[in-house]
């Protein structure tokens, strides 16, 4: 059991350490035009990363919209499979492969790619079908995001902390007695409002913890009733307490 343990640790920090593993890059020295002779915007200000390469570099849009848009029938300017705007899932997709963000790195895509592209997955490791990587490097990479002040609404893990701290602050607040069963929604809805929350309005849910969601509803003095109640009584759903609510 403890050697289990540790193995697991070693992966995830492996993981972390292989995540923000960057290829050098000289910022002084940054071309200004590709090789047709078009602008490049490089952001250098921007610390995003894909497999260890900068996202906001070598970036041509006045070679990507038309040279994407000859490739796949999902418009540049449109929305992938999964909702996401094809024009960042593109470079994203092109910064995990190393590529340049003009038409010279459109010219290395694989049908496969363009593929995986239009499916959503904006870095070639989330096409690979049977690895643990993707999934640890995925959850990394929503945390890495939002450390660095982006939007975490759709990113299951970061909004999930979002909806936790939303539901600590709310009992915290109302230590005593809860917010009462008809005001829990509204509770929430003030919170994200007062906050200022990065989450979009229609990510803005409760603390997606049954626990935590009944101490917000009655509070300190009211919860031990809750916990002592039969399951069968009241409908709750227990099959994963820890995350859903009624």
């Amino acid at each position: 059991m403890v050697f289990a343990v540790l193995m697991v640790i070693a992966f995830l920090a492996h993981s972390v350490n292989r995540f923000y593993e960057v290829a050098e890059v000289d910022f002084s020295a940054l071309p200004e035009k590709t090789a047709s002779g078009n602008l490049y915007m490089h952001d250098i200000g921007n610390n995003q990363i894909e497999n260890g390469h900068y996202v906001w570099l070598y970036v041509c849009e006045k070679e990507l919209r038309p040279g994407w848009n000859e490739l796949s029938d999902f418009d540049y300017d449109d929305r992938d499979e999964i909702g996401q705007r094809i024009k960042y899932t593109l470079i994203r997709y092109l910064a995990s492969r190393g590529y340049t963000k003009d038409s010279v790195g459109l010219s290395h895509l694989t049908e496969r790619d363009i593929k995986l592209i239009e499916e959503g997955k904006a870095n070639y490791i989330y096409g690979k079908r049977i690895a643990l990587y993707p999934k640890v490097y995925e959850i990394i990479w929503q945390i890495d995001v939002f450390r660095q002040g982006g939007n975490p609404s759709g990113h299951s893990i970061t909004q999930r902390l979002m909806f936790l701290q939303a539901g600590l602050n709310i009992a915290r607040d109302n230590f005593l007695i809860g917010v009462g069963t008809g005001d829990v929604a509204h509770a929430f809805r003030k919170y994200y409002e007062e906050s200022n929350s990065r989450l979009k309005d229609r990510y803005r849910l409760r603390a997606h913890n049954q626990y935590l969601t009944y101490f917000v509803t009655y509070g300190l003095i009211g919860f031990p009733g809750f916990l002592s109640a039969s399951p069968q009584s009241d409908g709750l759903r227990w099959t994963h307490p820890l995350w859903i609510v009624k």
